[in-house]
């Protein structure tokens, strides 16, 4: 494009006689974005002094067109192309994400989540859909899984399952102390329901290992005195470290997780024994589903009653 690409020049190019090259200088202007090419053309005419074009080229016997085309560096290209591919924004996949994201709310508003499946609602889904609502809007604020490859969703679900982490553990904890059960005994029973659905692996790796890594960094940097509350919570501790240090009472554990690798593995052993009789974990006879449901309750039962006899 003249005055965005190059600068327009319009002058006479003289050959001497006996010359047969000549050079035009052509400004090229440097452009903020990367293109793969640049296309111009120069066109020579009205010929004089008996000059004549070739009637078989461009432009005919009139004029002499030609093209110039400017290519990418064949370096550079492929790293350039391959960023752009990176940046790159897919709008139709954007479109379809903000439709995606209106339909969330549109089904955490609506009771049954649609106004047609609304119309049809029962007491029982008007109640429900009442005491879920706050909880509903606010998980409609994930994005949905089409904006920046899933990883805002990714992101932004590990924040909320981390948040309703928190909120489970602190109401579970007012309800253990006020009940008087022990914080070993909730974490195993009311915490442990309450995170069934799925947040197991962001309670172990990210809620329990960064906690204590701060807890290690604070330990290495304050030093305790003796007499001082942490002497007195661990004092078999304050002997082999008289400065103070990062300290977890295992308690139980070995044997609580011991007790809980033995009811895993019996349910993994009925599963395979499932599979291999009944054709799948899940089917068969009614009779086979609620023996096999009553056993797996029963080891749950069995896990919670040693694990709490061994406080």
């Amino acid at each position: 494009v003249e005055g965005a690409d190059f600068v327009a020049i319009d002058d006479v190019l003289e050959f001497d006689s006996g010359q047969v090259t000549a050079e035009i200088k052509v400004k090229i202007l440097p452009k903020g974005r990367y293109e793969n090419q640049e296309i111009f053309r120069v066109v020579l005419k009205d010929p004089t002094g008996g000059v004549t074009f070739d009637n078989t080229t461009d432009g005919g016997a009139d004029s002499c067109i030609f093209s110039v085309i400017i290519t990418a560096n064949k370096e550079s290209k492929g790293r350039i192309d391959h960023l752009r591919s990176m940046v790159a924004v897919n709008w139709d996949i954007v479109n379809i994400g903000n439709a995606n994201y209106k339909d969330q709310f549109i089904s955490a508003i609506f009771c049954n989540g649609s106004p047609e499946e609304q119309k049809n609602a029962k007491l029982l889904d008007w109640v429900v859909h009442i005491i879920c609502l706050p909880w509903k809007l606010f998980f409609a604020i994930v994005p949905p899984t089409e904006y920046c490859g899933g990883w805002a969703c990714f992101c932004v679900a590990l924040l909320m399952i981390g948040i309703v982490t928190v909120i489970i553990g602190d109401m579970a904890e007012l309800l253990g102390c006020t009940l008087g059960i022990s914080s070993a005994t909730t974490a195993i029973t009311l915490v442990a329901m309450g995170n069934i659905t799925g947040s197991n692996s962001v309670n172990v790796f990210l809620g329990l290992g960064l906690p204590w890594m701060i807890q290690a960094i604070y330990w290495e940097v304050v030093e305790c005195v003796p007499g001082d509350e942490w002497y007195l919570l661990y004092p078999e501790t304050a002997k082999l470290y008289p400065k103070g240090a990062f300290a977890v009472a295992s308690g139980s554990l070995s044997a609580t997780v011991a007790v809980f690798v033995a009811c895993a593995l019996i349910c993994v052993a009925v599963l395979m024994i499932r599979r291999k009789v009944v054709g799948g974990e899940l089917g068969g006879s009614k009779g086979g589903a609620y023996a096999t449901s009553a056993l797996f309750v029963s080891l749950w039962i069995a896990y919670l009653a040693i694990s709490i006899a061994l406080e």
